[in-house]
Order: structure tokens, then C-alpha cells, then sequence
């Protein structure tokens, strides 16, 4: 069983559960099956409920219409009478299979990796690409999403200094994470390609492309397909090959 450390408030519409938990993909299982119990449980409220590693944020966008002290009693009433042993989670995870172009214009960090590594540019690539990756959580930007999965190999700081601007798309590495950095930002994670999808679209139903639970595999594309998969996205054109886990 996993134990509930806390329930907290933060600012007026917020609470933040938090879990005994570790980061692995059986914890992150667990989480989202609270998490869908919870949203059942708030769905004709205007409730936003978003996680992380191991908590719940529960963002009450109505606050004057609860009391938070009373719902945090409810909360802990209702999680602890959850059960893990339903088999009918909502959830459908998808498998995506993302393209990247990991050529030395979209790759400034490569060459400063496989020095510090001590591997080969190619085999870098290889062992980036080779892995199946778990979104454990979307956060930093809308859509970023933080990829657990990264092999041990791989495992690099982030720069002391981060860069002003890292170019939308990009593919980088960030102590034991991997992630695609949806739009144009200041960062400091050490990049090594880019994805020329649109990974967050407010046009979109859902305008984040990953969800919490949902699998990433990168697939090497040259700088030609590239540029040929960015034009079809820009024509809205481009169709994301995905398959769903029942």
C-alpha cells in the first residue's frame, strides 16, 4: 500500500497531495489510477488536477465555492478507500514514435557529450534512440514532457549556465531525463537533436501531444526528412504514428 504523506495547501486554490512513492513507471501506474478516481470524483466541478513524480495537484478554479480545509478531509477519506486492485482504469496510454534528427546543427552539445562520456557520437544516438521512454509528467512549459527511460549511460548534468534560447523542437538530456522542448525557451539541458512536430498545440482539443503514462520512441530521421516531416506539419499534413495500449 502506499502511504499518503500529506495533503497541503498552496495559495488559495490549491492542494497538493503527496505520496510515499519512488519514480518508476509501478509508482507513476498508481498515481494516475488516483488521479482518474479523483477527476470522477470532481468532473461536473472546475477542478484541474495535474501530477508530478510522486504528488497531486488539485486546483480548486472556483475557490470561493469550497472550503479547502474540508476538502482536504474528504480527500484523504477518498484516496484511502481507493482500491489498486481495479482493473478499470480509463486511462489508454499511447506509444509514440517520434522523429529526430540528431545532425550537428541540431545537436551543439554532441560532441561536448561524447568527450565527457567517453562514447562515440554514434553510439550516443544509438542508445538515445534505442529506448522506450514514460512520460512521467508534463511541467516546466506547457507540453514539456519529462521522460523517464534514459539509459544509464547517458545520464549527464544539466549546464551550469543555461543557454538564453534553445530553438523549439529540441532533443536534450538533463541529468537522468530526456525531453523535447515544445516552444522556444531559455534552458539547460545539453542538446543532442530535434523533433520537428508540433508538441503543443493550443489548436488542439488536447494541446499538449503526451500525456502523463503515455511512451515515447525516437526514431532517426536525416536533415531531408526533417525538413520534409516540418513542412508536412506545417501544412497540417502530417499524421503521428502512434499505437494504444488497451
Amino acid at each position: 500500500m502506499h502511504k499518503l504523506k500529506r495533503i497541503f495547501q498552496l495559495g488559495e486554490q490549491v492542494l497538493l497531495v503527496e505520496f510515499d512513492m519512488s519514480i518508476s513507471t509501478e509508482d507513476l501506474n498508481v498515481l494516475l489510477h488516483y488521479k482518474i478516481q479523483l477527476e470522477d470524483k470532481y468532473k461536473n466541478k472546475n477542478v484541474e488536477i495535474t501530477n508530478t513524480y510522486t504528488c497531486l495537484s488539485i486546483r480548486f478554479k472556483n475557490a470561493n465555492e469550497f472550503n479547502l480545509n474540508t476538502e482536504k478531509q474528504l480527500i484523504k477519506s477518498f484516496i484511502e478507500c481507493i482500491s489498486l486492485n481495479e482493473n478499470n482504469s480509463k486511462f489508454s496510454p499511447s506509444v509514440y514514435h517520434i522523429p529526430v534528427c540528431y545532425k550537428e546543427e541540431f545537436a551543439p552539445d554532441l560532441a561536448f557529450l561524447a568527450g565527457q562520456l567517453q562514447l562515440e557520437q554514434e553510439e550516443i544516438i544509438r542508445l538515445h534512440s534505442q529506448a522506450t521512454y514514460t512520460v512521467y509528467f508534463i511541467g516546466f512549459l506547457p507540453g514539456f514532457p519529462y521522460l523517464g527511460g534514459l539509459n544509464e549511460k547517458l545520464h549527464f548534468p544539466r549546464k551550469n549556465t543555461p543557454r538564453l534560447k534553445i530553438p523549439k523542437g529540441s532533443v536534450g538530456i538533463g541529468g537522468q531525463q530526456t525531453g523535447i522542448y515544445p516552444s522556444s525557451s531559455p534552458g539547460g539541458w545539453q542538446l543532442i537533436g530535434n523533433c520537428p512536430l508540433e508538441i503543443f498545440d493550443v489548436r488542439r482539443k488536447t494541446p499538449s501531444l503526451f500525456q502523463a503514462g503515455d511512451q515515447i520512441q525516437f526514431k532517426v530521421v536525416d536533415k531531408k526528412e526533417h525538413k520534409e516531416i516540418q513542412t508536412q506539419v506545417e501544412a497540417g499534413i502530417y499524421h503521428i504514428k502512434s499505437t494504444t495500449h488497451d
